[in-house]
C-alpha cells in the first residue's frame, strides 16, 4: 500500500497526461484528475493494455474505488473529490496484482472505447474490413472483440473521421487568411467548385508555394520533376508536387496542390501557377527541362 486516505500532506500534484491513454496509465500517490470521467477512461485503458478486469466497489460524490475483479488481488485505486482544488485526486494506491492471470476476454471492452484507442489507425487504413479489424485488434490489441462490436468500433472511428476532415476542410478559409497574413509574399490560391452544397462553396483544390522555396529554387539546378500521390483519407484526392535538385543533389520542394485528381485540368491549373511563379516565360523556357513519372528515361523541354 503506497498511501492511505487522508495521506499526502506536502506533496507537489502530479496531474493526469491525457497523452497516456495511448499507452498505459500509471496510477500514483496525488495522481489528480479534472473529473471522475477522466479517471474512468484511464482505467478501462489501464484494464485493456494489462489483461486485468476492474470492479468499482464505490463510486459515488466524494470517492471512487476500483479493485481489481479477481478477488483475491489485492490490485485497488482509491479516487477522492478534493474541495479545495476542486478536482479528483488519488488517495489510495496497491498497484500489485496478485493471483490473478491475464485475459483476453476483457467486458470492460466496448465498441466506443475499440474506436478510439484504433482511430489512428484506422485514418490510415479506412479499407480495413470487419474480419481484417478483428485480426488485426487480436494480434497487437491482445483482446478479443465480437464481430459486432468490431464492425460498430469502425463505423464509429470513420464517423469521427469524416467529421473531423469537414472541420478541417472549414477552416481552410481561416488558414489561408493566415498564410497571407504571415508570409504576404507566398502564393496562395483556392479554387472552388462549380458545384455548391446547401448553397455553400464547396471546396476544390489548393495550390502553395513558399517564397522561401521560390527564392531557393534559383540556386537550383534548372530541372522541375513533377509527381503525384493518391491522398489516403475518406475525402480522397491527389497531392500534386513540384520539386528540383539543390547543389547537394538533394530534392527541393518548390510547390504543391491538393487537387480532386489527376486529370489534365488540374495539372494544367497547378502548372499555370507554378509558371508563373518562376517566371518561366518564352525567353528562359529552352534552359529548363521538366520530368515526371510517366517519362521515366527521357526529359522534356518547357
Amino acid at each position: 500500500m503506497v498511501g492511505s486516505d487522508g495521506e499526502g500532506i506536502g506533496i507537489k500534484w502530479q496531474k493526469f497526461l491525457k497523452e497516456s491513454e495511448r499507452t498505459c496509465p500509471k496510477f500514483e500517490l496525488g495522481l489528480t484528475f479534472e473529473d471522475k470521467g477522466e479517471f474512468s477512461e484511464a482505467i478501462t485503458n489501464y484494464a485493456i493494455k494489462e489483461g486485468k478486469e476492474m470492479k468499482y466497489h464505490k463510486n459515488d460524490k466524494v470517492r471512487c474505488v476500483v479493485k481489481c475483479k479477481h478477488e483475491s488481488c489485492p490490485w485497488q485505486v482509491t479516487l477522492r473529490f478534493n474541495k479545495d482544488d476542486k478536482c479528483w485526486r488519488v488517495s489510495v494506491v496497491k498497484d500489485k496484482h496478485d493471483g490473478c492471470v491475464r485475459t483476453q476476454n476483457n467486458s470492460m471492452v466496448n465498441s466506443s472505447i475499440v474506436a478510439k484507442r484504433w482511430k489512428q489507425q484506422i485514418r490510415g487504413n479506412l479499407e480495413w474490413k470487419t474480419n481484417s479489424f478483428l485480426e488485426k485488434v487480436l494480434t497487437d490489441g491482445h483482446y478479443i472483440l465480437s464481430k459486432k462490436q468490431a464492425w460498430r468500433a469502425l463505423v464509429k472511428a470513420k464517423g469521427e473521421i469524416k467529421h473531423e476532415a469537414e472541420d478541417y476542410f472549414n477552416k481552410i478559409w481561416n488558414y489561408v487568411l493566415e498564410i497571407k497574413r504571415t508570409n504576404p509574399n507566398c502564393t496562395c490560391e483556392v479554387k472552388v467548385s462549380d458545384l455548391k452544397e446547401n448553397r455553400k462553396e464547396r471546396f476544390l483544390r489548393m495550390y502553395i508555394c513558399w517564397e522561401a522555396t521560390r527564392e531557393g529554387f534559383k540556386h537550383c539546378r534548372k530541372i522541375i520533376d513533377l509527381d503525384g500521390c493518391h491522398l489516403k483519407c475518406k475525402t480522397g484526392g491527389q497531392l500534386l508536387t513540384a520539386v528540383g535538385i539543390d547543389a547537394n543533389e538533394s530534392l527541393f520542394p518548390i510547390a504543391y496542390a491538393v487537387v480532386e485528381g489527376e486529370n489534365k485540368d488540374s495539372w494544367t491549373w497547378f502548372l499555370q501557377f507554378l509558371k508563373k511563379d518562376l517566371k518561366l516565360g518564352p525567353l528562359v523556357q529552352s534552359e529548363y527541362t521538366l520530368m515526371s513519372d510517366k517519362q521515366k528515361g527521357s526529359h522534356t523541354s518547357l
